[in-house]
């Protein structure tokens, strides 16, 4: 429901985008998908946005999985456009779909690359949380072997009242109990 604009003019607020789910420019025109399909949205500096049904040019030749529900679309710098959606990538110039590993790199995630866990509990909301170094990860249920995790992992900082670690973690008589190294 947010919109963040990378701009070199002041700050602004813009009203009216409700449920966007992916968004790009196209030929200068912001195209936006949500619940109602792709969408050209009309000058967003305007006092209302106008919301149109359309069907975007990039995508009209690609895999029919990959005209809907997309994470991201990028113009890289090469002039070529690579289309995201879950954990694969495809490349419009190459015509070619391919795991997102296999050529965009991978996000900090210290349980997998340090192979430690600092600390872990199943939380009162019944999901399990696992610690390592400065961050932590959930699933979403107690089951953590060959379980994805939910979302991506994240900053303890951020979401334990400022704790740059977590050592020991555990529930008792309804109380969270979470704990950083002295």
């Amino acid at each position: 429901g947010r919109c963040l604009a990378v701009s070199d003019t002041v700050y602004r607020r813009y009203e009216g985008f409700g449920d966007v789910r992916c968004a790009f420019v196209e030929n200068g025109s912001v195209l936006v998908e949500g619940v109602q399909g792709w969408q050209h949205y009309s000058a967003l500096e305007g006092t209302t946005v106008a919301k149109t049904s359309v069907r975007p040019r990039t995508l009209r030749t690609v895999p029919t999985g990959f005209r809907n529900g997309l994470d991201a679309v990028l113009r890289g710098a090469n002039g070529n456009t690579y289309l995201f959606k879950g954990t694969t990538c495809f490349d419009v110039r190459l015509n070619r779909e391919y795991p997102l590993a296999e050529d965009w790199g991978r996000g900090r995630h210290t349980v997998v690359q340090d192979n430690r866990v600092d600390a872990a509990f199943v939380g009162l909301d019944g999901r399990t949380y696992v610690f390592s170094g400065d961050q932590f990860v959930v699933y979403k249920g107690t089951r953590v072997v060959d379980a994805e995790i939910d979302g991506e992992p994240r900053s303890v900082a951020e979401h334990w009242a400022g704790l740059t670690s977590v050592t020991l973690a555990y529930v008792r008589a309804g109380t969270t109990y979470v704990f950083e190294r002295p």
